[in-house]
């Protein structure tokens, strides 16, 4: 069974389920871009120390 059909036999509308999903869609995004940052300003300080003196 699909989410979609769980969230119609649960008697979720529709519209609801939309939401949650766009929702989910958008946290699983923010979570992306917060680990593509947090490596990123990890090797950008790796290599900053490395060209300290």
């Amino acid at each position: 069974m699909t989410l979609m059909n769980q969230a119609i036999a649960t008697g979720l509308p529709t519209s609801k389920y939309h939401e949650l999903v766009l929702s989910y869609q958008v946290l699983k995004f923010d979570a992306a871009e917060n680990t593509f940052n947090f490596i990123k300003d990890t090797r950008l300080q790796q290599l900053h120390r490395r060209k300290a003196p």
